[in-house]
């Protein structure tokens, strides 16, 4: 592809592909669109999803992991992801914990015997039914899983039941269930996996991972997808030759961008962008960004947000703000959070929008909030996200401007 695309043209296309144009005809397939979604138990998966579809009950949203899986994905992050894809996230979760995992374990003492020995005895549990791990630990022989002491939190593991869990589920032999198939809890059923993803070599696993990524998120630079996936830079290089990734120049980029063969074309065909989005912190179209500079106004790129007790880069500078984001035709104009306490959204401003598009907002903001409060209503976003520090970030917001 000869011409340079804008990176105004680039949102075009990243909004069309990722689901946020509101073309999807079900949940389903609008959660097909978004790819991959951070499932730690907290409300950000619903959130993406209502930014794609906004009409469906909670019963469709429950009906979700019929079809998708929640897996070890991309870095090693707990993640939704569509049944015929949950092969391709568990060996890239599986070689992005292996980066790491003896190191980790010399630190805690644990050996793979151990580790072995622990695993086979959850997987004769197992053979009753599925079983939580609170009820794996009371069935287990005394002493078979201990603590990790100090050492362990410093690793963030407790014990040595979740490495035994890890280690049976990236080898395809065990699958979780959220309880009660709700993605905003982080209390699973574990079970025996009666029909076990097909596990990629690592080759095939890339390649197929840059098939997906690049469907949603191109163009893309190396470095996007090395942010997004974990996998070192020769490698994507190496695969995206293989498969005969187009070039694509993107006006602004300080690297070269790809897309998928024959995919180009459609980035200058692509439909203005339009419409407000209320996005969580963990979304797809943010996280395939190496940086959040190409979705925020070059003249906002040396804000610094007030982040509270967390401190911040400048936006130009991060690839991610630990706030929810508001866009509006692609670009993030402002923040918003979901204020417990009058149960509703809370939104600001440091980007200036016309009196109509203001309004839009406003009565976005005002949907979104009676949707939360009636369908799920908390704001976490994860298990441990505290009310002190939710309500840091509602005051956080509320000093911009609206």
């Amino acid at each position: 592809m000869s011409e340079p695309v804008s990176v105004e043209g680039a949102r075009k296309w990243w909004l069309a592909r990722n689901g946020l144009a509101g073309a999807a005809p079900t949940l389903e397939a609008a959660a097909r669109s978004a790819g991959w979604l951070h499932a730690i138990g907290g409300v950000d998966a619903y959130v993406s999803l209502r930014a794609r579809f906004k009409d469906a009950p909670k019963a469709d949203f429950d009906k979700l992991l019929e079809t998708h899986r929640v897996v070890i994905g991309a870095r090693g992050c707990t993640m939704m992801v569509p049944e015929d894809e949950a092969g391709v996230a568990t060996r890239l979760g599986s070689m992005f914990r292996e980066k790491g995992r003896q190191r980790d374990m010399e630190k805690v003492g644990v050996t793979p015997a151990e580790r072995r020995k622990l695993g086979e005895a959850v997987l004769e549990i197992l053979q009753s039914g599925a079983c939580s791990t609170t009820g794996m630990r009371k069935g287990l022989p005394d002493g078979l899983a201990r603590s990790l002491g100090d050492a362990g939190k410093k690793i963030g593991i407790s014990s040595t039941l979740p490495l035994a869990l890890r280690d049976l589920e990236l080898e395809g032999h065990i699958c979780r269930q959220p309880v009660d198939s709700r993605l905003d809890v982080e209390r699973y059923a574990w079970r025996l996996d009666a029909s076990p993803p097909e596990l990629p070599s690592e080759q095939e696993a890339i390649e197929a991972l840059l098939r997906i990524t690049l469907a949603h998120g191109a163009p893309m630079t190396v470095n996007d997808l090395a942010a997004f996936s974990g996998v070192g830079k020769r490698l994507l290089k190496g695969a995206l030759d293989a498969m005969g990734a187009e070039s694509v120049e993107v006006d602004g980029f300080k690297h070269p961008a790809f897309s998928l063969k024959g995919q180009a074309d459609g980035l200058l065909e692509a439909s203005p962008p339009a419409g407000v989005h209320f996005l969580p912190i963990r979304d797809p179209y943010l996280d395939v960004r190496e940086s959040l500079a190409c979705l925020v106004h070059p003249k906002f790129h040396g804000l610094t947000l007030d982040l509270g007790p967390r401190g911040g880069k400048p936006l130009g500078q991060t690839a991610r703000i630990f706030f929810r984001t508001l866009l509006v035709d692609g670009r993030i104009v402002g923040l918003w959070e979901f204020d417990e306490e009058t149960q509703s959204v809370a939104w600001g401003l440091f980007e200036s929008l016309p009196a109509k598009r203001k309004e839009q907002v406003g009565k976005e903001a005002d949907a979104l909030g009676k949707w939360m409060a009636e369908t799920l209503g908390h704001a976490k976003v994860y298990p441990a996200d505290s009310p002190r520090y939710r309500a840091q970030r509602v005051e956080a917001v509320q000093k911009l401007d609206t």
